[in-house]
């Protein structure tokens, strides 16, 4: 049967089955059930839907879902919406037994709908959003897109996005939305995403899941959530070229019984606490990724030229180069250590929001840098620091930091130069400091010290001995005019030991000299000053000495 619908109209019928349906023409079609019949002895099965806009719902009183068999094709802008009723499956593809032809293709801008009436209302049984059976093969090319919900439960059983027994496949740019609050994608096949995106988001089981393998590569971008591990690849999980988020509010984020193998891709793997972001009951093999997991494995050392952070600390190891544009969170850090590398790579871009340590080599080689967190370096009493990432300056600087500190030994005055404390200076800063951690600061003319006093020179003079105790000779009556006059009595030039006890001494007449003879006053007079002069001269040594 062909059903041309004319482009620009929006035609409704109740339902339309056949063997082998075509629907063309770039219409509306709206109906209540559209399927096609399982294939008998003398006509096999088949549908093939293009350009066409089709909306089925399924209403509540339906027994049973829509269905199809055989190969069932959607190619150019069809777009095909089916509803469920709530009871049961929105599609069901494949349902012939026996029949090996089935399988779902979707390519060019095809896209098909396998929704709800409402997803979040419990279900006595599990409704299906897309139900596949007979291990038929999905297909996913080109630009197509497929989205399809699984419905709550309000038993043992709720509903998958996506179930299938065979393989599915999806290709270059085409797309899978899957939202179930059973498993979102699960097959008893394998899963290989080769290009394009998925995003399965289970609320009470697994994301995806795959009996057989789940391969992820060539460019491929998957984001899965579940409350069991958001991807589930039974036989082993390999990620290459791709980017990868996987979310487990209960269990391991990444999880397979067999080997999983990470090459050249971005992994994001958000585990429950206490478990690993990515475990496997065989090996765990990364090289050249950026691996980002809230566990606290290390891969056993099977990690190579890649950065792995578990949970908010990250290390580089070995030699690595950014897969595409990345940024480094606000929080996070990341450590360079020494003798490894890390390169931004041609045409990426390294946003830096959080922390980078850098102790063995960075380089953009091609790639841009964008610092909005700068770290590392040290800032001193006259620099700011330099980030050591992007090589800037940045923050204020350290006036207890003084890198240029010299010490300066104490060096003693004398009477010809001024002599200093000991002391510390900074060349960076101009400052002066009294202790080796300049902890205190002083002033240049506080470290000098003074020129020291020159002691005197000049001889002190002896005090005079006490007074004769024998009576002078007496002085003839009268003296011829010409008579020399007498000549007194020397004072003593050395003072005695000690004074002797005095005795009462006669009266004794001087004898005056002539006037005239002025040479006994002028001695004593001179004597008087020098003994004067020696007593000053004794106290200001004894001032300089004190």
């Amino acid at each position: 049967m062909v059903l041309d619908v004319v482009a620009g109209t929006d035609n409704t019928i109740s339902r339309v089955y056949a063997d082998d349906l075509t629907i063309k023409g770039a219409g509306t079609l709206r109906a209540s059930d559209i399927g096609v019949t399982q294939k008998t002895t003398y006509m096999p099965s088949a549908l093939h839907i293009t350009d066409t806009t089709v909306i089925v719902t399924t209403p509540a009183s339906a027994s049973d879902s829509s269905e199809w068999n055989g190969p069932c094709v959607l190619d150019g802008n069809a777009n095909v919406t089916y509803i469920g009723g709530g009871r049961y499956p929105a599609l069901k593809v494949g349902v012939k037994f026996g029949d090996s032809t089935h399988s779902v293709t979707l390519k060019d801008n095809a896209k098909l709908y396998c929704l709800q009436d409402d997803m979040d209302a419990p279900s006595p049984s599990s409704v299906n959003g897309l139900e596949i059976s007979q291990a038929a093969p999905i297909l996913l090319q080109n630009n197509s897109y497929l989205e399809a919900q699984g419905k709550a439960g309000s038993g043992e059983y709720v509903g998958y996005a996506i179930t299938s027994k065979g393989d599915i496949t999806v290709k270059d740019k085409a797309e899978i939305k899957a939202t179930a609050y059973g498993v979102a994608i699960g097959t008893g096949g394998s899963v290989e995403i080769s290009g394009g995106t998925v995003t399965a988001d289970s609320k009470g089981s697994n994301g995806i899941y795959a009996d057989g393998t789940l391969t992820i590569s060539n460019g491929a971008t998957v984001k899965a959530s579940g409350y069991w591990p958001a991807l589930f690849g039974n036989s082993g999980v390999s990620i290459s070229d791709s980017q990868v988020e996987a979310t487990s509010s209960n269990d391991i984020g990444i999880f397979s019984r067999d080997e999983i193998a990470i090459t050249n891709s971005i992994v994001k793997a958000n585990a429950a606490d206490d478990c690993d972001g990515i475990g496997a009951w065989d090996t765990i093999s990364v090289g050249g990724s950026w691996i980002e997991t809230t566990g606290s494995e290390d891969y056993n050392g099977s990690i190579t030229g890649s950065v792995l952070f578990n949970g908010n600390s990250g290390t580089v190891i070995g030699n690595a180069t950014l897969l595409g544009d990345t940024t480094l969170a606000e929080g996070k850090t990341l450590v360079i250590p020494e003798g490894a590398s890390l390169s931004v790579g041609a045409g990426n871009t390294f946003t830096n929001n959080g922390a980078v340590t850098v102790e063995g080599s960075f380089s953009t080689e091609g790639g841009m840098l964008v610092c909005n967190s700068h770290s590392g370096g040290t800032a001193t009493c006259k620099a700011q620091a330099v980030c050591n990432v992007c090589q800037m300056p940045y923050g204020d600087l350290n006036p207890a930091n003084h890198t240029a500190l010299q010490h300066v030994a104490a060096k003693a005055a004398t009477t010809e130069a001024e002599g200093n404390i000991e002391y510390w200076y900074c060349a960076d800063c101009g400052k002066y400091y009294s202790d080796a951690a300049a902890a205190n600061e002083i002033t240049q003319a506080q470290t000098v010290t003074a020129k020291l006093m020159p002691e005197s020179t000049a001889t002190p003079t002896p005090a005079p001995t006490a007074a004769p105790t024998t009576a002078p000779t007496a002085a003839p009556a009268a003296a011829p005019a010409q008579t020399a006059a007498a000549t007194a009595t020397p004072k003593p030039t050395t003072a005695p030991t000690a004074a002797p006890t005095p005795t009462a001494t006669p009266q004794v007449t001087a004898t005056i000299p002539q006037t005239g003879d002025t040479g006994s006053v002028t001695l004593l007079l001179a004597l008087l000053l020098l003994s004067g002069g020696a007593c000053i001269g004794m106290a200001v040594s004894k001032k300089v000495k004190q």
